[in-house]
Parts: C-alpha cells; structure tokens; sequence
C-alpha cells in the first residue's frame, strides 16, 4: 500500500479562487467600512461643533441613530450597541417601558398590611379622605367579587 498524500493548507481551497484575489476583496470591504465609519464620525463632529443650548427628543433621537450606525459599521460590527441604542431610542419615544425600573414607594412600604397604609393616609390626606377612599374600595370589591371581569378580549362588559 502507497503512503497517502499529505494535504497543504492550499489543498483545501476550491479550484478557481485566487488568494490574492480573495485578499484583495476583503481588503476593499474593510476600506468600505473604514470610510462609511470616518464619514459618519464626521457627520458627528460637524453637529457637535454646531451644538444649540436646548437638547429635544428629535436631537436625542439622531444622535441614538447615529450610534447605531457606527456601532453597525463598526469592524466587527458592535451588535449590542445597535441594540442597547435602539432601546434607547424607544425609551425615548415611550415605546419601551422597562418593568424593573417601574416602582412606587420603597420596599417597605408594598409590604405593610392595610391598616397601616391606611393610617398612613389619615395622616397624610385627613380621615375624612381616608374614610371616603376606603368606602370608595369597599364598593369596588362589592362590584367585582364573582362579577364579570375587564376583559380585553371581551366584546361588552355585563
């Protein structure tokens, strides 16, 4: 039996590709992504010379689209940049509300029992609101204890 033919790294690539030509592509596409990056980053220079006293949402919103694009034409392109910057941008718009930073009152307080919450709102608004605010949950328990309930889905409401 004739010993086998070692492989060379030069083997292993198709037949019709030149490496020249390979290297000279990625070449040009890294020139491609280093000049969409210096144009973007002049784009931010020029604004940021021309800086105006009031900051709005519409600049607060340009300047997160600009980040996200020199996140993407980064090399490698910086996925979680264009992300965390896409959140922003909705944050911003109010179409992201992030839950774990929606609290009211510390801690403490969402655990006290009823009648503490309540003294805490005689001492705070007088009795007679807290009077008025507990005959105002009294009903609405009335109303809802085995009655229907708010539905989304639901075409009226008994």
């Amino acid at each position: 039996m004739a010993p086998r033919k070692k492989r060379t790294p030069t083997s292993k690539r198709p037949a019709g590709i030149d490496r020249n030509a390979l290297r000279k592509l990625q070449d040009e596409r890294e020139q491609i992504g280093h000049d969409r990056l210096q144009r973007l980053l002049q784009t931010i220079v020029d604004r940021m010379g021309g800086t105006k006293p009031e900051f709005g949402v519409v600049d607060g919103l340009m300047e997160l689209s600009e980040a996200r694009m020199v996140a993407l034409a980064a090399d490698p392109p910086q996925a979680n940049a264009a992300v965390n910057a896409t959140i922003a941008k909705c944050k911003l718009m109010g179409l992201y509300i992030d839950r774990s930073q929606v609290a009211h009152g510390s801690m403490p307080a969402a655990q006290e029992g009823e009648e503490a919450i309540i003294e805490r709102l005689r001492e705070r608004a007088g009795s007679r609101a807290a009077d008025e605010f507990m005959k105002f949950i009294a009903n609405m328990r009335r109303a809802y204890d085995g009655g229907p309930t708010i539905d989304g889905d639901a075409a009226e409401i008994e």
